[in-house]
């Protein structure tokens, strides 16, 4: 509302401006049919009046903006295994949600009061998790000889988690939807800075006479495996949207709530397959397995300080 109040004032000063001019022009026109004036000989204050030079609006002009940036993120992993059975501990990876921080900054140039140009470059960190029972895995049974006497079937339950930072790069358009609040959207390209950390645990039923590593040193009721996966793109690509408001807290600076969410065209890692044997004794075959890409889709919350430059 300021910013058009003041083009409206600037519009009615120039409007003054050209009458005053006009004005100036017919009397200036009088003077030449009447070179002795009209009737008189102007003052010096008159002659000194004239001769100042008016001001002059070349409009609003560009203002050019940066900032910091700070939120988090709520990740949604959305993972399609064929050749599974229900019950099969493999599809434990099949979806998974996390909340992660993501900081970074933002620079953007304004084009008019209601359209400026942006780009917000930011540290992501990725990170999902998940959780599942009912699990069923084949167990043999050994003597205190270690010679298997009988193969059962074991219940279970796991858990995942997977993690991966990426540096982003989102160019935006940023429109005025009204006073303060507006709306972003743009492309997104994160680019991963390492392999992804991924660590999964299996627990068996207490009530279960089976063990993982049974009769070993090591033996438990619980296994955890950490690893890095390196089957992941070296770029994803996709689609940034958002709208946020602007309070002014200062000369020139602004506290800029944001919510968006980030919609990726790439996915999270590449197709994979295999075996699975987990149920070949008491459920034969072993049965071969295609894990589709994972989609990994984000929303963000984030604050901000802009500052004028």
């Amino acid at each position: 509302m300021h910013n058009k109040r003041g083009l409206f004032m600037r519009a009615y000063a120039f409007a003054m401006v050209v009458a005053v001019l006009a004005h100036v022009g017919a009397y200036g026109q009088e003077d030449v049919l009447r070179p002795n004036g009209r009737g008189g000989v102007a003052t010096t204050a008159e002659s000194s009046a004239a001769s100042v030079d008016r001001p002059r609006d070349n409009g609003p002009g560009l203002v050019l903006r940066g900032g910091i940036e700070g939120g988090l993120g709520l990740n949604f992993l959305q993972r399609t295994i064929e050749g599974l059975l229900p019950t099969s501990p493999l599809g434990l990876l099949s979806s998974g949600t996390g909340l992660s921080p993501l900081y970074g900054v933002y620079a953007e140039l304004e084009l008019s009061p209601t359209v400026s140009l942006g780009l917000r470059m930011m540290v992501d960190h990725k990170s999902v998790s998940g959780s599942k029972s009912g699990f069923l895995q084949d167990c043999i049974v050994n003597d205190p000889y270690g010679n298997p006497t009988q193969v059962t079937v074991a219940s279970m339950s796991g858990e995942f988690t997977q993690s991966l930072t990426f540096f982003t790069f989102t160019p935006v358009v940023r429109v005025d939807l009204m006073d303060n609040f507006f709306a972003q959207v743009g492309p997104t390209i994160h680019l991963p800075t390492q392999n992804a950390q991924a660590t999964t645990t299996f627990t068996i039923d207490p009530s279960e006479q089976c063990s993982f590593n049974f009769g070993q040193p090591n033996e438990s009721k619980v296994n955890t495996v950490s690893a890095e996966d390196e089957n992941i793109p070296a770029l994803r690509i996709g689609l940034d949207a958002a709208v946020g408001y602007r309070f002014a807290i200062g000369d020139g600076l602004e506290l800029v709530p944001r919510i968006g969410y980030q919609l990726m065209i790439t996915s999270f890692d590449n197709e994979s397959s295999g075996t699975d044997f987990t149920r070949v004794n008491t459920d034969p075959p072993a049965r071969d397995f295609i894990a589709r890409p994972a989609t990994l889709n984000s929303v963000q919350a984030s604050i901000a300080l802009w500052f004028r430059l």
